[in-house]
């Protein structure tokens, strides 16, 4: 048999596969993701708390973050019940209330990034509290990234996302 006969004998070609995914689709896919990693990483920093208080506000922490960022669209605001969740963020203990969780510093910036943004986001939805939700992604990976690498909180504080980070804190949105 020639090439040119099995190749007529062949079925065609199927080209109506799944499409590729969208931006949105793929942005929302990242978010979820970042929601996940955030939840990992407030679970190990809870399980290194010797105060059962701590621990249960970090892991509260994490899970409202990840259900916020498993959630959000990019074009509706959250929910009540989201919003509900984000309001442990209130109950995490700080350096000024006098109980401040047990973090490196690395990780109090982290932390701080990530529940900045956090609690900004029953104010609006999260998208528009930035020109992109990519942004904000970015800022979020960034801050696991710090605390991972125990890079010195001054350098990732002059970093132009966290610099981002400020600004969206400081945005119309939330006055």
């Amino acid at each position: 048999m020639t090439v040119t006969a099995l190749h007529l004998c062949q079925d065609p070609v199927d080209n109506s596969g799944p499409a590729p995914a969208t931006r949105e689709e793929r942005v929302l896919t990242r978010a979820a993701g970042t929601g996940s990693r955030i939840r990992a990483w407030t679970g190990a920093l809870a399980r290194r708390q010797s105060d059962p208080c701590h621990r249960e506000a970090l892991e509260a922490f994490g899970s409202a973050v990840e259900v916020l960022l498993a959630t959000v669209t990019l074009d509706e605001p959250l929910d009540d019940e989201t919003e509900a969740e984000m309001s442990v963020l209130l109950l995490l203990p700080s350096p000024e209330s006098g109980n401040p969780i047990d973090l490196a510093a690395p990780e109090r910036v982290a932390l701080a990034a990530i529940s900045a943004l956090a609690q900004a986001a029953p104010v609006t939805a999260l998208i528009d509290l930035a020109p992109d939700l990519t942004v904000l992604l970015d800022i979020l990976d960034d801050a696991l990234t710090l605390a991972a690498e125990g890079s010195q909180p001054h350098k990732y504080q002059q970093a132009p996302l966290f610099r981002s980070a400020r600004q969206v804190m400081n945005s119309e949105h939330l006055e």
